[in-house]
């Protein structure tokens, strides 16, 4: 990492001190003093505009595919809280359903109320929609880590950060239906930026009371009521009920077992190494490299930082490592109820990103000066190249992604966990429909059918063509869609006629029951009874 370059043709002196490691420069005549600045102003517009070209163009991709992605397990659950909380401003607060709807009522609902106001003139699926929606805010959240690292480390550390968490599958792939995680990710990572941007400000050497009231009166007057506005149980009791969710999340049953390093372990009683193993596996190789190697370059710029530029380096550069270590730290130390591998921690993903970015950008410094630099460069553009084809061969499955120190995907299936929202199983429908479609020919549509489906039945059924039935008896179905989660798509026998791979992985299977439920319906009948001559006699 390195102190960012000041916003100013200034910053071209005290950026070539850096590099150099040197002291001063001598003075410049001022012709050569003007070209530095402007040499300075256009490298710096250059990755702005880059940055902003790579934003426009994920927008671009967010709506080019947003329809490509599954209806996720939680997705229904917060579909309908959204709903219930706009029915409850809607009734003039009559309609109380969201002050008692689950447990979500423990949530705010920005996203999911939101969601539902477009829905009610949306041209796209309910869904969709959700999708659309969830992908735009996954933007903001890139366009947040490139804010970051702007400020932390100049405008090609904002670019390359940007780059990064675009990079990083686990954040790319859920950021189209992920309605929990995502939009706290993109809340944390701007609020880290923006507390970042006010350490400069802040009063030398200690806070007075005048600067805490700065901070304090805009988060009571503005941030809390925003807070209130989507959260109707929390109006109940502005104080206590969302200080009664931090106690609920913080002892949050979950009575199932979850994957890690192929054994299952309680959710409550979890291995200390379960929450960083995911995050660090989940990582493309790149950005782990360069997160790990933040602390160590943190150090080395502090020892060339001058007492006065010291405070500010390690407030700002400290907020973020923080922001990443804390919560995983807490996480671990109170060993917090844990499943879905990481996916509770997204919001780590775009601070590591900058924090890679910060890495990256001081290395590329040092590689300009280096011989052999231009195969290196090589070398990094074929990774990225490799890397996003692999992300493209993964879509719409992004997030099952694991990186090549457990073998990739495929190297992943039995050991940690894989498709556990059911995305795939859009993919799964479809595919049941084509087989039956080629079996049935002209006849398919006359002909009814019972799928049953492992987990959240919506993420099936929303797919389902008018002749499929959703059935809750799962011994009786006549197909059976199931994914790998908990071995469920080994739980019953049948002929498989459809499968959803990705890179050799398994994620979800298809079932056709309907000759296992006809032999059932056989044996329980017993052989036929039939009257020989013998018995007349």
């Amino acid at each position: 990492m390195r102190m960012a370059v000041p916003d100013g043709p200034e910053g071209v002196e005290s950026r070539s001190r850096e590099i150099s490691g040197v002291g001063a420069a001598p003075m410049a005549r001022p012709s050569e003093r003007l070209r530095e600045a402007l040499a300075w102003l256009s490298l710096r517009m250059s990755w702005n505009r880059a940055a902003l070209a790579l934003l426009g163009l994920v927008a671009l991709i967010v709506v080019a595919t947003f329809a490509d992605y599954g209806v996720t397990w939680d997705e229904d659950v917060h579909n309908w809280y959204g709903v219930f909380v706009l029915d409850y401003y809607l009734s003039l607060f009559k309609d109380g359903r969201c002050l008692n709807w689950l447990n979500l009522y423990n949530y705010g609902a920005a996203f999911d109320t939101i969601a539902a106001a477009l829905n009610r003139f949306s041209p796209f699926g309910t869904y969709e929609t959700r999708h659309l929606l969830n992908g735009f805010l996954g933007v903001l959240g890139i366009a947040g880590s490139w804010k970051l690292a702007r400020s932390l480390g100049g405008s090609r550390a904002g670019f390359i950060a940007a780059l990064l968490l675009l990079a990083i599958p686990n954040y790319y792939g859920q950021m189209f239906n992920n309605p929990k995680d995502i939009p706290f990710a993109v809340g944390m990572v701007w609020s880290i930026y923006y507390m970042v941007r006010i350490i400069p400000l802040l009063p030398r050497p200690k806070w007075s009371l005048v600067a805490c009231w700065r901070v304090l009166v805009p988060t009571i007057i503005v941030a809390y009521p925003v807070m209130l506005l989507f959260w109707p149980w929390a109006q109940e009791s502005p104080i206590a009920n969302p200080l009664h969710s931090l106690l609920f999340f913080s002892h949050e049953t979950f009575p199932y077992r979850t994957l890690f390093a192929g054994h299952y372990f309680p959710a409550s009683d979890l291995p200390w190494i379960y929450l960083p193993t995911y995050i660090i596996i989940a990582l493309p190789e790149l950005v782990l490299a360069l997160a790990l190697a933040a602390p160590v370059a943190a150090l080395v710029v502090i020892r060339r930082l001058s007492c006065s530029e010291r405070r500010d380096w390690i407030l700002r550069h400290g907020l973020l490592a923080f922001a990443i270590v804390f919560p995983v730290a807490y996480a671990v130390t109170i060993k917090a109820v844990l499943f879905d591998g990481m996916r509770h921690f997204i919001f780590v993903l775009p601070l590591i990103a900058v924090a890679a970015a910060l890495v990256a950008d001081r290395l590329l410094d040092r590689l300009a000066h280096f011989k052999y630099c231009r195969p290196i460069y090589g070398a990094l553009a074929l990774y990225g190249v490799g890397h996003f084809s692999m992300m493209a061969m993964l879509h719409p499955n992004e997030y099952v992604y694991y990186n090549g120190f457990v073998g990739g995907v495929e190297g992943a299936q039995g050991l940690f966990k894989l498709d556990y929202w059911a995305n795939s199983y859009a993919e799964a429908v479809d595919g049941l429909e084509n087989y039956l479609e080629m079996q049935y020919g002209l006849d398919f549509m006359d002909r009814d059918f019972t799928v049953a489906v492992c987990g959240p039945p919506i993420s099936a059924d929303y797919f389902f063509p008018k002749n499929f039935t959703f059935s809750e008896d799962r011994e009786h179905a006549d197909f059976f869609i199931a994914f790998t989660k908990d071995d469920c798509n080994n739980s019953l026998p049948g002929t498989e006629i459809f499968r959803v791979e990705r890179m050799g992985a398994l994620l979800s299977v298809v079932l056709d029951r309907r000759d296992a439920v006809a032999a059932e319906a056989r044996a329980k009948r017993g052989p036929p009874f039939t009257v020989s001559s013998r018995t007349l006699n």
